[in-house]
């Protein structure tokens, strides 16, 4: 078997334990797999409460520069236009041409993959890793799901518990309230929030 690529794509807003703890277990469960590329979607992203893109990839880029296997792309922060995943994936190949390429996705968005933007093709050309939320029987959103079940072999599963219930909007929301979020995400990354006062309100915020 050929040497593979997991693609995890994102806001990360912020970059939290569990992002990185789905990163290890995909490595771990997949030794063929043998780097992780986190990709932070970019500026052009419309989304409420997003900061900026540069914020978002300086904290992922201090975690994943002490783990070797971990790498995070500028693939679409620095294009001029909103990338669909399938664009993303085929910049990635590019690269990689001789790995094979997987995405990491949860089993939320499986439920939602046939209205991705050429869903097939992504299917067709590169596999899936899906976790599990909110206890989702994976095997039964694929079985039950007829846009799905043609592509059993391309989708494969990983469990990732540690940390799954956190999430960045629970951490912004802490960070305003004034809730201590230390052990929800990386030391490096709480430094850098606290040393730039990230999503505190702009009166709040000093300038960087």
């Amino acid at each position: 078997m050929k040497d593979a690529i997991a693609v995890i794509t994102g806001t990360f807003n912020p970059v939290h334990k569990a992002h990185i703890n789905l990163g290890k277990q995909v490595l771990k469960k997949f030794p063929y797999i043998k780097k992780i590329i986190y990709v932070p979607v970019g500026d052009k992203y419309i989304k409420n409460d997003l900061s900026s893109a540069e914020y978002r990839y300086n904290m992922l880029k201090k975690v994943c520069e002490n783990i070797e296997e971990f790498e995070v792309s500028r693939i679409e922060i620095e294009n001029k236009k909103q990338l669909y995943t399938y664009q993303t994936l085929d910049i990635i190949k590019k690269e990689y041409e001789d790995s094979d390429i997987y995405l990491v996705i949860g089993s939320d968005n499986l439920k939602e993959f046939h209205t991705w933007k050429r869903y097939k093709y992504i299917l067709e050309n590169y596999n899936l890793i899906v976790f599990s939320r909110n206890n989702d029987c994976l095997e039964k959103i694929v079985t039950y799901n007829k846009y799905l079940n043609n592509y059993i072999s391309k989708i494969l599963f990983v469990t990732c518990n540690k940390y799954l219930s956190i999430s960045s909007t629970q951490i912004r929301k802490y960070i305003k309230s004034g809730i201590d979020f230390k052990k929800l995400v990386p030391k490096e990354v709480y430094d850098y929030i606290m040393n730039n006062n990230i999503y505190l309100n702009k009166k709040e915020r000093k300038v960087c």
